[in-house]
């Protein structure tokens, strides 16, 4: 009997366990938090709410340092990085130890209105762990702590996914589904458990418009900053003036052009690096020799083409019209935000919304095909709002 209470106590203190954070090593670089301008960026979502994981197998450790410690750190860096704008916020944490009253999952911050310093004093209490992974017990509470909110919602999980069953996805998928379930569902891996990451990409996916990211790519400033602007916020764009259509030119046949040794197709790029080598004449190109709509871009899931870019596509019909000959692809392309059977279909959607517009122009419609190729054709990082811009494109490319 006493051996039993013995060891009843050894794990009473080992879930109680106070993880010294500030002593552990390698220690973490000075955090210097990122600012958004008010003039320039705005509130994308109402409310935000981050549900962290307490659980026994937070203790272990992941390149030094105990995971708890660096969920606590990834927390402690997106807090003092969101900006105080309003939103109604909350702090829920799951399979806690006696440091925050035990139990399965606990509402430690919130809901209300969002105060930096408020998160952060929410934050420092997790310093223990205990229990599993209730993770779906705490999404399902999440549902009702958002159940009497409105608006729109980001729910960010900061976690090593290691859990028991897959409950925590179907619990996702309620969150999602459940009346005003307007929301997004954000998930942090902490270290790199293969099936932790599975369980969390698939959580991710279930809110539809959120993603997966690990806690070592969104580490400092710049990451961080991406992160809380991708997941909360929003840039303010200006209304831009619409540029002037190119004035009236003349429309003889394109002259003929002396191909420069090593370059057939003329368009300035050398048939050794040149990867589209029969360019039309008079077409503009990139530096890779392809006949690129590089100012024509679209808004984050859409396919509509703004009026201030339709004089490029003005440009692009007065070359076919002055090469009879050339039949060109229209591809799509999109960046990697959203699931690929999605994004596969939205960039076939943006080839033909340029293909109606050239046709509209006087094109013949059988020299036009279009393709979409989804996110797998990135000319720039996914990773920052500038590249994904860049990425969701429309190519055009002859095809003979």
């Amino acid at each position: 009997m006493a051996k039993i209470h013995f060891k009843y106590l050894a794990m009473l203190a080992m879930g109680l366990l106070l993880i010294g954070c500030a002593a552990q090593k390698p220690q973490p670089a000075p955090f210097q938090a990122a600012t958004f301008p008010a003039d320039k960026y705005q509130t994308e979502v109402d409310n935000f709410l981050i549900i962290l994981d307490g659980s026994t197998s937070m203790m272990d450790e992941y390149n030094g340092r105990s995971k708890l410690c660096i969920a606590a750190e990834t927390a402690s860096q997106m807090n003092q990085t969101i900006p105080e704008w309003g939103f109604t916020s909350g702090l829920r944490t799951f399979g806690q130890g006696g440091c925050v009253g035990g139990g399965a999952t606990s509402l430690l911050y919130g809901l209300t209105q969002y105060n930096t310093g408020k998160m952060e004093n929410a934050l420092n209490k997790l310093t223990c762990t205990g229990g599993n992974t209730p993770l779906g017990k705490a999404i399902d509470m999440a549902g009702a702590d958002l159940k009497s909110i409105g608006g729109s919602t980001a729910v960010i999980i900061v976690s090593d996914g290691i859990v028991l069953d897959n409950y925590p996805v179907a619990a996702a998928k309620n969150l999602k589904q459940q009346p005003g379930g307007n929301l997004c569902i954000y998930t942090i891996l902490v270290g790199n458990n293969p099936g932790g990451k599975a369980v969390l990409q698939q959580m991710a996916d279930a809110g539809e418009c959120g993603f997966s990211v690990t806690a070592d790519e969104i580490a400092g400033t710049t990451a961080m900053a991406g992160f809380v602007e991708l997941a909360l916020l929003s840039k303010k764009t200006a209304k831009a003036k619409p540029k002037p259509p190119p004035k009236p030119t003349p429309k003889p046949p394109p002259p003929v052009v002396k191909p420069t040794p090593g370059d057939r197709d003329g368009d300035g790029v050398l048939d050794s690096a040149d990867r589209c080598p029969e360019t039309p004449r008079g077409a503009r190109v990139d530096d890779r020799g392809c006949w690129v709509i590089d100012t024509v871009m679209f808004d984050f899931d859409k396919s509509d083409i703004k009026k201030q870019f339709t004089y490029v596509l003005d440009e692009v019909a007065y070359v076919l019209e002055n090469n009879p000959y050339v039949t060109v692809e229209v591809q799509g392309n999109t960046d990697s935000i959203g699931k690929e059977s999605y994004n596969q279909k939205l960039s076939e959607r943006r080839a033909v919304a340029v293909k109606k517009y050239l046709v509209a122009k006087g094109i013949a419609s059988h020299r036009l095909k279009t393709k979409g190729f989804g996110a797998t054709r990135p000319i720039d990082t996914n990773l920052t709002n500038e590249g994904r811009a860049k990425n969701r494109r429309v190519e055009l490319a002859p095809v003979w």
